[in-house]
């Protein structure tokens, strides 16, 4: 894995307001694996119903949702989340959170992956 200045000093390939931004480390039908900067309060995205997700934090604190069960997470906390299941990140303290999302299979476009609304994207 990258370190997260290394993460950082990358041209992000995608950015949303909050500000969030999303780098893509690696993609293919079985993996993608993604990192993403997010200066919003709240990340709440939309089920992704065929792929489980991994989220492991390395910078912030949050509050982690998944189905049903709340953790708060600090740097080095991982969490998997099954199929079809609801998740969120609820950022605790003022710095931004940096983490790396692993989703697999990865059938979702980039755009999809974090909630926006029509004209919010930026792809640099």
């Amino acid at each position: 894995m990258l370190s997260s200045d290394e993460i950082l000093a990358r041209p992000a390939a995608l950015e949303l307001p909050g500000p969030v931004k999303i780098w893509v480390a690696e993609k293919s039908p079985e993996m993608g694996v993604y990192y993403v900067l997010s200066g919003r309060e709240l990340l709440e995205p939309e089920r992704q119903a065929g792929a489980a997700q991994r989220l492991v934090l390395f910078r912030g604190r949050a509050e982690l949702r998944v189905g049903g069960v709340v953790k708060i997470c600090d740097a080095g906390a991982y969490a998997a989340v099954p199929p079809g299941t609801a998740w969120r990140l609820k950022r605790l303290g003022p710095e931004p959170l940096l983490f790396s999302l692993l989703v697999s299979p990865d059938a979702a476009e980039l755009t999809d992956l974090l909630p926006h609304r029509a004209g919010d994207l930026r792809i640099p």
